[in-house]
C-alpha cells in the first residue's frame, strides 16, 4: 500500500533545539568552549528541525577534534546552499 500523508512540523526554538542537542549527545554535559560554539551553529543551521538534529548529534558523538567540529559546520553550509 503506497500511502503519503505530509506531516507539519514547526521549528524548535533556539533553546529547545540546543536542549535536544545537549539531551542527545549522551556525554558529559559540557562541551569545550570550541566545540559550543560549533554545535550551537550546527543546531541553527539544522533549522530547528527535531530529525536534523539528532543525524547531526548521532553524526557528533564521541568527536573529540576540532577540526571535524569545523568541518561538519561547513559541509551543513553546503549541502543547505
Amino acid at each position: 500500500m503506497l500511502f503519503q500523508r505530509i506531516i507539519k512540523v514547526k521549528p524548535l526554538s533556539s533553546e529547545d533545539a540546543w536542549t535536544l542537542y545537549m539531551d542527545n549527545l549522551e556525554r558529559d554535559k559540557t562541551l569545550p568552549l570550541g566545540e559550543e560554539q560549533i554545535a550551537k551553529s550546527i543546531t541553527r543551521e539544522c533549522g530547528g528541525l527535531p530529525l536534523g538534529i539528532k543525524t547531526m548529534v548521532g553524526a557528533m558523538r564521541g568527536v573529540i577534534d576540532i577540526r571535524e567540529w569545523r568541518n561538519a559546520l561547513e559541509e551543513i553550509g553546503r549541502i543547505k546552499s
